[in-house]
């Protein structure tokens, strides 16, 4: 196998929508792609061949300004919309390689925002497998069904959907200023549109066993990184919307993630995107949100290519492009340094690859 990743979430509460709800994605489609680069080091190995730049359509006839002229938030919020790039892009924990998994496997991320509203659109194709596996992490913090048909919603400070329409999975993330009702009836234009696209591109969906992680990451791997083998954890998907994570599923790809006490909390998340490697350069082209607040580091030299960061909330991420795929490690780890932990994990799976 080989390796690929990238992106990050926001932190900051928006008018109507609190931190917990202003979910994050990369946004291939809709962000600027003349964008900086996130600074910061990025190491690349001699001989490298750079990962492609192009990237496929997605896998649905439809755009983002074709969904923005066709739910029209400021029909139900006012104000002007523009594109914007949330927190999952350019930064390389395991939500931005998910986010960049959506697009990859022929999807649409898209957002919007005014100076008092967020609407963001992500769009699965060929998910119904995946909507299925997923359903009950979306019941957990969604826990009203059917409005949409095959769907689970809900409203706190924000509204959240996620709907099947034939076989893609729509997840909007939406402000509640204007009402519950104000914001479903975004949700209904945004289901007759998708539902109204013809196909696109064909989706990329890797075949293949998914790896195990227990022989991905050793427990002396482990061991090795933070003293102890800390203890695996897959109760809860690892991201909002859950539908990134079920992208990165849907292609082969997987995530791991362990957590304990290591002389104070610790915690590794492992994210791996066979066939992700083409996705890496749209990614890294496309600088973080301010709020991400991310301080890049010297990246390790490992693969093809690499990116390090840390976050001034704590955490440091090490996301790698190796022969054809991207592998992303985050690490928090109170009593050690986060990054060298972080790199001796990535180090760990690529030795198991």
């Amino acid at each position: 196998m080989k390796m690929t990743g990238g992106v990050v979430r926001r932190t900051t509460t928006r008018a109507g929508m609190p931190a917990a709800l202003a979910v994050v994605l990369v946004l291939v489609g809709c962000a600027p792609a003349t964008a900086p680069s996130g600074g910061g080091g990025e190491a690349v190995s001699d001989g490298a061949t750079p990962a492609a730049a192009e990237l496929r359509g997605p896998a649905i006839d439809l755009d983002c300004d074709a969904l923005l002229a066709a739910v029209d938030p400021a029909q139900t919020y006012g104000g002007d919309f523009r594109p914007t790039t949330v927190s999952g892009a350019g930064v390389g924990d395991y939500l931005g390689l998910a986010s960049a998994a959506t697009v990859h496997a022929g999807g649409l991320a898209c957002a919007w925002e005014s100076s008092a509203d967020l609407v963001q659109l992500v769009v699965l194709p060929e998910a119904t497998a995946t909507w299925g596996a997923l359903a009950p992490e979306l019941a957990t913090f969604q826990p009203h069904e059917g409005r949409f048909g095959t769907s689970f919603h809900a409203c706190m400070a924000g509204c959240r959907a996620d709907v099947l329409v034939g076989d893609r999975w729509l997840s909007a993330t939406l402000s509640g200023s204007a009402g519950e009702e104000a914001a479903w009836s975004l949700v209904d234009r945004a289901v007759s549109a998708i539902a109204a696209a013809g196909p696109g591109d064909e989706p990329s969906v890797a075949a293949g066993a998914t790896p195990d992680c227990a022989a991905l990451v050793p427990d002396g791997v482990r061991v090795s990184a933070f003293g102890v083998p800390l203890a695996a954890d897959a109760r809860f998907a690892p991201t909002q919307p859950v539908l990134l994570h079920g992208a990165v599923l849907q292609q082969g790809g997987v995530h791991c993630f362990w957590m304990g006490d290591a002389g104070g909390d610790a915690s590794v998340h492992v994210g791996l995107l066979p066939g992700g490697a083409a996705a890496w350069d749209a990614h890294w082209a496309v600088a973080p949100h301010p709020s991400s607040k991310v301080v890049w580091s010297d990246a390790p030299e490992l693969g093809d290519a690499a990116k390090a960061g840390c976050y001034e909330r704590g955490g440091c991420f090490v996301s790698v492009r190796a022969g054809d795929d991207w592998l992303s490690v985050d690490v928090r780890f109170a009593a050690g340094d986060h990054l060298a932990a972080a790199t001796a994990i990535a180090e760990g799976v690529l030795a198991a690859l």
